[in-house]
């Protein structure tokens, strides 16, 4: 069965201690693997992401981690 293809991008940012500056650690494409046509949400399972379904340019998901993981 043909899967869904939808793609979204993930920015993950962490804060270095002393400072109030967000900074990029790393970036992630997400590929949505579900079936085509499926209900809900958009799931990267490999990465552990959904989006909601949009149209137009693949969505940016924001994520924050403490500098300690």
């Amino acid at each position: 069965m043909p899967e869904c293809g939808e793609r979204a991008v993930l920015i993950v940012t962490t804060t270095p201690a002393g400072t109030a500056t967000h900074l990029v650690r790393r970036r992630v494409d997400l590929r949505c693997r579900l079936e085509a046509n499926h209900e809900g949400a958009h799931r990267d399972s490999e990465h552990g992401e959904a989006w909601e379904r949009q149209t137009g340019r693949p969505p940016t998901l924001l994520r924050h981690e403490d500098e300690d993981h």
